[in-house]
């Protein structure tokens, strides 16, 4: 079976444009919340690996006097390089790397106040990224895994219930991860990081995120969404792209007429520290 660190480069590859159109955002709640757990306040350096087109990484490089954004899609970077020129955001570089580089590029990297995870600690093998992470950060300094989740267990998104039948329609019924396949993972991240060096751990449970919000997307916006997947992007699609958009279409106006669909969007973390919670 394929482990994490056996996915292909391209997981990502053709998704950068519609992941930063079409992903939800952290709300500015959640943002001040990880600002206060980490006694945030303009000092020190951030490293937001696998930090995509800047979800993470923008919104809080006000907090910090130097911020490293680094993802292995190029695409991704362009995207948060324009975004950060937009944003007249001037503090932050972007490194072409994954989990799997740090030990090479690590040194030169570090060290760091804070690490975030956004949406990509689970394509990582995640013992091995937690101990050299522990190495590049400072003695009070922290990690901050978070995510971004719809629910199909929800009524408020049962539009991922049929998107995900015409998926299996179209592409099969395993997983697709890039040009490769999704390995469940049996241990949960809290798990991983209650074994490493870190020495003390928070969790914001996303079922319970006083930071849940509802949002409205078209059929426009959940073919972006899913356009911004490893599973569903235009890559992957291939030919089959053209029949899986008039499939799609059709399978979401009969769920809905109005093509209008409300989605209640949780937001979760996992936080921890080198040396004692601030």
């Amino acid at each position: 079976m394929t482990s994490p660190a056996m996915y292909p480069r391209d997981i990502f590859k053709s998704t950068a444009a519609y992941y930063a159109r079409h992903r939800p955002r952290y709300p500015e709640s959640f943002l001040t919340y990880v600002a206060e757990r980490f006694g945030l306040d303009g000092r020190g350096r951030l490293l937001d690996l696998g930090c995509g087109p800047g979800v993470l990484t923008l919104p809080l490089a006000s907090c910090f006097e130097e911020v490293v954004g680094m993802d292995p899609e190029p695409e991704m970077l362009g995207e948060a390089r324009a975004a950060a020129r937009r944003a007249d955001i001037a503090n932050v570089a972007f490194v072409e790397g994954g989990s799997a580089d740090l030990e090479r590029l690590g040194p030169e990297l570090g060290p760091f106040r804070l690490v975030t995870m956004g949406e990509s600690f689970h394509w990582m093998e995640r013992g091995a990224t937690l101990q050299m992470l522990h190495e590049l950060l400072v003695p009070d300094g922290g990690i901050a895994i978070c995510w971004l989740r719809l629910t199909p267990s929800n009524s408020q998104n049962e539009w991922m219930r049929v998107a995900d039948g015409v998926i299996k329609r179209h592409v099969g019924q395993d997983r697709r991860a890039g040009s490769g396949y999704y390995v469940e993972q049996e241990e949960r991240h809290e798990q991983v990081v209650a074994r490493s060096k870190f020495t003390r751990m928070e969790v914001v449970d996303r079922f319970d995120s006083p930071h849940t919000f509802r949002q409205r997307r078209d059929i426009e916006g959940v073919l972006g969404w899913l356009y911004s997947t490893s599973y569903a992007n235009p890559t992957v699609l291939g030919r089959a792209r053209q029949a899986f958009e008039r499939d799609l279409r059709a399978s979401l106006l009969a769920l809905q007429p109005s093509g209008v669909f409300e989605e209640e969007v949780f937001v979760g973390a996992i936080f921890a520290w080198k040396g004692a919670a601030p």
